[in-house]
Formats: C-alpha cells, sequence, structure tokens
C-alpha cells in the first residue's frame, strides 16, 4: 500500500533492551568461569598500585630431601690454613663426593641418615677420616677436617755386612728430573725421600759397593736398602805379539750400571799395572758393562 508519509524509524528503546539482553548473556559465563578456575599458581594474584614494580616469589629447593642429611664443614692443614681441590666423599658411597673451595669449604648432599664415615682426600696430605652418627631427615652438620702431611718413605742404606753408607745415591727408577725423588745418603746412612717416591721401586748405588736390588718404599722411616758385594774386573795387559805388558796405567772410559739407572760407578778410575806378567784387577766396582784403556 503506497503511503505519503515517509517510514519510521525503529524505537530506540526497542534497539537498547535488545543490546543490554545480549550483553547480559557474556557477562554471565564469564562470571562463572570467573567464580569456577582456580586462580595459576605460576603467577600469583598480588594487590598493586598503579605504576608499582612487583617480583612474584620463586619457589627454592635447598633443603634436604627426605631421608637424607647436609654435611658442610671445611677442610684445613695442621696450621689451619684452607686445603684447596680435596676430594671429601663417603667412605663405600664413592659417588656422593664433592671438593674443597679456594677457601677450604665444602658442601655434601645426599649424605644418607645411619651412620657413615667422610674421608677427605688431598695430594700432598694423609688421607682424612671422620665419622658421623646416625641422624636425622632435613639435619645440617658442619664439620672441620684436619689433614695432616702425608709420610714420606725414609730409612737406612747398608752395606753388604750390614753398616750405614753415607753418600750412596737413592733414587726411584722412574723419578726423572724430579729432585724430590732421589737424594744421598747423610752421614749416618740415612735417606728421607718425599710422599711421591712412595710406592716406588728404589735402587741404592756407591762407588765402593755393587748396586741395591730394586726395593719397594713404603711410607714411613722404616725402609732399609742393602747395596751387595763389590765387584771386580781382572785381566792381562799383552802388546800386539802378546807379550805382557807392565807399567802402563789401566783407565775407564765409559760404564754402564746393570741396573738401568744413572751411574755413580768409578768412571775415570786409573789403576797401575806393575806385575811383570801384565795381570791387573779393578777393584769394587758396581755390576754393569765397563769400557777399559791402556
Amino acid at each position: 500500500m503506497l503511503s505519503g508519509r515517509p517510514p519510521q524509524e525503529p524505537s530506540k528503546t526497542r534497539w537498547l533492551v535488545a543490546a543490554g539482553a545480549c550483553m547480559a548473556l557474556v557477562a554471565i559465563p564469564l562470571l562463572l568461569w570467573a567464580l569456577i578456575e582456580p586462580p595459576s599458581p605460576s603467577r600469583p594474584h598480588v594487590p598493586m598500585d598503579p605504576g608499582e614494580e612487583v617480583v612474584a616469589p620463586v619457589a627454592t629447593n635447598d633443603e634436604p630431601s627426605d631421608g637424607l642429611r647436609l654435611v658442610t664443614g671445611t677442610v684445613v692443614d695442621e696450621e689451619e690454613a684452607p686445603v684447596v681441590a680435596v676430594t671429601i666423599l663417603i667412605e663405600g658411597m664413592e659417588r656422593i663426593r664433592t671438593v674443597s673451595d679456594e677457601a677450604g669449604r665444602f658442601t655434601l648432599e645426599g649424605v644418607p641418615l645411619e651412620a657413615v664415615t667422610l674421608l677427605a682426600r688431598g695430594e700432598g696430605f694423609e688421607e682424612g677420616v671422620v665419622d658421623l652418627a646416625e641422624g636425622q631427615t632435613g639435619d645440617r652438620e658442619t664439620v672441620t677436617i684436619v689433614l695432616e702431611p702425608a709420610r714420606g718413605a725414609e730409612g737406612l742404606v747398608l752395606d753388604p755386612r750390614g753398616e750405614p753408607v753415607s753418600r750412596a745415591l737413592v733414587s726411584c727408577s722412574d723419578h726423572g728430573d724430579d729432585p724430590t725423588m732421589a737424594m744421598n745418603t747423610d752421614a749416618e746412612g740415612h735417606f728421607s725421600l718425599s710422599s711421591k717416591a712412595v710406592g716406588c721401586e728404589a735402587v741404592a748405588q756407591h762407588p765402593d759397593f755393587g748396586d741395591s736390588d730394586p726395593t719397594l718404599l713404603r711410607a714411613g722411616d722404616d725402609n732399609e736398602i742393602r747395596l751387595k758385594e763389590p765387584a771386580s774386573i781382572s785381566g792381562y795387559v799383552t802388546d800386539e805379539r802378546g807379550q805382557p805388558l807392565s807399567g802402563v796405567t789401566i783407565s775407564i772410559e765409559r760404564f754402564v750400571a746393570a741396573s738401568g739407572s744413572d751411574s755413580v760407578g768409578k768412571r775415570g778410575t786409573r789403576v797401575r799395572v806393575d806385575d811383570p806378567r801384565g795381570e791387573f784387577t779393578v777393584p769394587k766396582l758396581q755390576a754393569g758393562t765397563y769400557v777399559l784403556s791402556a
């Protein structure tokens, strides 16, 4: 039907009612979700003022685990100076270990509750031992471990008759250039090598005796190394026609010890041949190979 009246606009009231109903339908589920959904534990709700910076707390796990305890402490020497790089472990439980720092401090985690023994091992020191009594879960125990200097290898060098021999060279066969692994005996035949020589096979040498047999050195002062009876070289000096010569001098040009160790033999020793038959004897020699000249 045609009309000369312009079409009327929809009522504003009806539009507002419809919009309000839609917003209500959206708001109700959101409100229900907020009431049902618990806050996230990773993002705790912290009230704050506008512009205020908030740092959420961070969980830590520095407490001993159930059934275990924590042991801390310090490693020092006899003068109470800290000892660095000492390995601390539990006897029979090699996997539970730690190392002391520059201040000698250490922390050993995962220590069982039963009675255990702590061992401290550092180069140049005797092994430290600390007994821990039975503990309880969460215990924190503090100990101080005092290390004593490692004992070296000391002893005597004796001649075949059992008398002390001075100025005998005692050395480990594999000492290389380490001066602490070799030394000459003092006036009483005594020697003292560092702890690094413990367990090595040492040989004693002296120009007037044969080399000793290799001797295993033990920690302590009860080592004993015995030299052997000296060897000798005897022979005759003749000319190119085989005629005996006397009035000549025999000298040792070169020498290699039978033990393979450095020689302290009689290199350069001279013996005059006065026997008319050209017979000579070079006495008191170490076992080895000699090159003589006349």
